[in-house]
């Protein structure tokens, strides 16, 4: 059985939930957003705004530490197909992206 694609793109033109262009850090459509790290550099501090209850914001001086990425995927196996061969199927893929800062 042919493998699906996963829906993750190194570069995205368009927004991946409405289809409309990306502009800035919020698609002016559907109001998806989009966070741009690629201009993180591991060696260098930066100012990270976050708000972990929705109502306060929080902002430190952080520099990345670590940055890792995982794709894992689930395999149901269903028994033989019509030839007699064992069939299995790859029903969806997590990709994971795991960041770790600290802050100074």
């Amino acid at each position: 059985m042919k493998m699906k694609k996963p829906k993750f793109r190194e570069e995205m033109l368009n927004c991946p939930n409405c289809g409309a262009p990306i502009s800035g850090d919020r698609c002016e459509y559907c109001g998806t957003q989009f966070i741009d790290c690629t201009t993180i550099q591991p060696d260098k501090r930066f100012y990270l705004k976050f708000s972990p209850d929705g109502k306060k914001t929080i902002i430190c001086r952080v520099f990345l530490e670590n940055l890792s990425t995982q794709t894992e995927s689930e395999t149901l196996d269903f028994g033989r197909d019509i030839d007699g061969n064992m069939m299995t199927v790859t029903s969806s893929h997590t990709h994971r992206i795991t960041a770790t800062y600290v802050v100074c």
